[in-house]
């Protein structure tokens, strides 16, 4: 989600999915700064729903692993230098099931606490890195993504390079591929998403990504 989108919306919906051919995930969310809009220093709340469906390898086997989702947490976000640091904490909840019996025993209900990462960094003129990053506890399952945006005169949107990371207990990739955020849809709507290849257990498949986005007055 691009600084502008932010910078207009007093609170943020967004509606994604993902896709590869080893799985898919689909979401929704709402962000809702606890005062006033989105700015330098503020605390934002975050309420997640999403559906995760990916393979996973048992024994000689693979199976589906399909799982329902749901995150809140609080992100406080300040100044570093000409950069805007976002910290946060909540939990997730999760329930996971397989698409055929299987040997693994990990199915079941999962309540557990979640830490947030969010960095953003202007780089000169039209250039920003953005940086992400998220991490379940005990187990540390973790997620973390980077890209360097450039934004052009079109529609206002940012187009560039986008590498991600995934490492669970079950299911780990590494992504790299093409971004665009904060395409100009209309005064409420924003488009972003990206494509690129999708490296996983020793596989290698292309992903495609496309979120909605929209501007909320309240």
């Amino acid at each position: 989600m691009g600084s502008s989108a932010r910078a207009e919306g007093q609170s943020i919906g967004l509606s994604g999915f993902d896709y590869a051919s080893t799985g898919y995930y689909a979401f929704v969310g709402w962000l809702k700064p606890l005062e006033g809009k989105f700015d330098t220093h503020n605390w934002v709340l975050r309420l997640w729903l999403d559906r995760l469906v990916y393979e996973v390898d048992d024994g000689s086997k693979t199976v589906r692993a399909h799982t329902w989702g749901g995150a809140v947490g609080l992100t406080r976000f300040f100044p570093v230098g000409t950069a805007r640091v976002g910290l946060g904490a909540g939990f997730e909840a999760r329930e996971k099931e397989y698409s055929r019996p299987t040997t693994l025993h990990d199915d079941g209900f999962k309540l557990r606490p979640r830490l947030e990462l969010n960095y953003n960094q202007p780089l000169g003129g039209p250039v920003r890195l953005n940086v992400i990053g998220s991490t379940l506890i005990p187990h540390f399952d973790s997620y973390g993504r980077a890209q360097l945006l450039y934004k052009t005169n079109v529609l206002d949107t940012e187009i560039g390079l986008s590498t991600s990371g995934v490492a669970g207990e079950d299911y780990s990739s590494w992504r790299v591929g093409f971004a665009f955020d904060s395409m100009r849809i209309s005064e409420t709507l924003r488009l972003a998403g990206g494509a690129g290849v999708q490296r996983r257990e020793g596989k290698t498949e292309a992903y495609g990504v496309i979120t909605l986005v929209v501007l909320f007055g309240f």
